[in-house]
């Protein structure tokens, strides 16, 4: 690695003949230090003498730095020195924290906020999205002049947004940059997270009663058990309802929900063929998944109820006989 160091001198004074002769450095920052010269093409000069310095620095650890120079006049007359000061520094800042979406955060709303806490020293930050969780597929990638070579979106601030083109399954990281005069440190990724986005409205699959026989039911208590297309949210209260031919309208109660399974039961009552008996209609509403797509109301699934005869039969014997 090589710094360039760039300056110019030259003598006070009108007269022609008064001229920088030689340009000397040290990089000893000591009372009596040992001066090199520095090779200027241009010399001697009346006019302001520019010159370069390159110093190589491939073997200086990280740290603070000085380098003197002086000027030299034909009578042999020294300036003052005149100190310039680098600071080398290799070390990458580390890695954000990411904050918002939550790990597997699902969603059905597309366009999307992202924020991650501030790294010290970081003077920027990549943000990466791709569809793969190896990150082959960057898809918020713009160009930016002053970090080039890197895939995403660079921003000064610890938030982003972006618009996910489909449903599916997201992944996104951030890296801190840390901007230097000849380029930039860059840290290691954060951790991965994904985002799925889902804007499919849940469905019923199927309504299995228990007990029940041919998808018939009959007096007592009967499970019912619900299969959505995807998993529910367990939070919200869906409506699941059995109505009878007789237009006799009872809740299934929930009895408990996990994935996209929902359990309820009801009772049929005895005694009352007339109002239950035939097609019954089990309407189902307001199931949500984890994205927040509420489902349709469906009444689409019916069962047979069959609580037997409305009279009973008893053997009798005839006193006459």
């Amino acid at each position: 690695n090589i710094l360039k160091i760039q300056a110019k001198a030259s003598d006070v004074g009108t007269d022609p003949d008064l001229q920088v002769t030689r340009i000397e450095y040290t990089e000893q920052d000591v009372e009596n230090p040992t001066w090199k010269e520095l090779e200027v093409s241009d010399l001697p000069a009346k006019e302001p003498a520019i010159f370069t310095l390159s110093l190589d620095i491939t073997n200086k650890t990280d740290g603070t730095y000085k380098v003197f120079f002086r000027a030299i006049d034909r009578a042999g007359n020294e300036s003052p020195k005149v100190e310039f000061t680098y600071i080398i520094d290799r070390t990458p800042p580390s890695p954000p924290e990411l904050t918002i979406p939550l790990a597997d955060y699902t969603v059905n709303k597309r366009n999307r906020s992202f924020k991650w806490n501030s790294a010290t020293d970081a003077t920027a930050y990549l943000m990466q999205i791709a569809d793969d969780s190896s990150f082959n597929n960057v898809l918020n990638h713009t160009s930016n002049q002053e970090y080039t070579g890197l895939k995403g979106n660079v921003s000064t601030t610890t938030d982003g947004s972006f618009s996910l083109p489909k449903d599916g399954n997201f992944y996104w990281r951030v890296a801190s940059l840390e901007k230097c005069e000849d380029g930039f440190n860059i840290s290691d990724f954060s951790e991965t997270r994904r985002v799925i986005i889902d804007t499919v409205k849940p469905y019923v699959v199927s309504i299995s009663p228990t007990p029940s026989s041919s998808n018939s039911i009959s007096t007592g208590m009967v499970t019912f058990t619900i299969r959505f297309s995807e998993p529910i949210d367990s939070t919200i209260d869906i409506s699941a309802m059995l109505t009878s031919a007789g237009g006799q309208v009872m809740k299934i109660e929930k009895v408990r929900s996990s994935g996209d399974t929902w359990v309820g039961t009801t009772v049929i009552p005895k005694n009352n063929s007339a109002l239950y008996d035939g097609n019954a209609v089990i309407s189902v509403d307001k199931a949500t998944d984890l994205a927040g797509n509420a489902m349709a109301a469906d009444s689409s699934h019916t069962i047979v109820v069959n609580t037997g005869p409305a009279f009973t039969t008893k053997l009798f014997s005839n006193p006459a006989n």
